[in-house]
């Protein structure tokens, strides 16, 4: 095979589908779930390109190295998508390789809860290269939604997961299987990071308490200076 389309193969391997979190809600149907994904990013990619409605559809597909089945009900369903989404909705991504392998193959109730959290967490660290999430902010992002205010309930499929075994499991398979480095020492809820070592990720964590701690301890001790002289000087402005 020449080099040249190797290469072009290995872009389009590489190519991620970004998506609204909203489009989490089809799980855990994975076949729905991933229709849905390439649609949405399919359409949304086409609205760059120039030419007809469908033959934008067709050439947005290839960018992403897909073949649509339907061109017609894939730019019709994708419209709809994109039209229906908020304005600004978080966002996270999955590559090709990941998404054809849950859309495809049968997958465990615990692999296709971990994916939705592995989503969720992307979606919720962005670009940072940590963050601090509670079970409970975990648990509505991976039912699609942006914040707990939108999640009156979760689906029944993520009902077995809520108790805090169900989440240990789920926490386990993401630094299994997904590379999360996971850190919850006398912390409120938990750190995660992807890109940061367990021990890059203890050491900014740590920092930044030693940081609050002395923060706090100053702000205590100019507190109680100025109460005592208030006691002293009564009367001094």
């Amino acid at each position: 095979m020449h080099y040249w389309l190797l290469l072009i193969l290995n872009v389009m391997a590489d190519r991620f589908f970004n998506f609204p979190v909203q489009l989490m809600q089809s799980a855990p149907n994975m076949h729905v779930f991933g229709d849905n994904v390439m649609d949405y990013c399919i359409y949304k990619h086409s609205l760059t390109l120039e030419g007809a409605a469908e033959k934008k559809m067709k050439d947005a597909a290839k960018y992403f190295g897909i073949t649509l089945g339907n061109i017609s009900r894939s730019l019709r369903d994708g419209r709809e998508l994109y039209d229906n989404m908020p304005t600004r909705p978080a966002m996270t991504g999955i590559n090709k390789d990941l998404l054809f392998e849950f859309y495809k193959e049968d997958k465990t109730d615990l692999e296709i809860a971990s994916l939705m959290a592995f989503l969720a967490i992307k979606s919720i660290l962005g670009k940072k290269s940590y963050t601090r999430i509670t079970n409970e902010y975990l648990l509505c992002r991976m039912a699609g939604y942006d914040s707990k205010n939108e999640c009156n309930e979760l689906p029944e499929y993520l009902t077995p997961w809520c108790k805090r075994r169900g989440l240990s499991r789920i926490k386990l398979e993401l630094q299994k299987s997904y590379g999360l480095k996971i850190y919850a020492r006398y912390t409120r809820g938990f750190f995660v990071s992807f890109s940061l070592t367990l021990e890059e990720l203890i050491k900014e964590v740590e920092m930044k308490r030693k940081k609050y701690y002395e923060i706090h301890m100053r702000n205590q001790q100019s507190a109680a200076v100025l109460k005592v002289l208030s006691q002293i000087y009564p009367h001094a402005k």
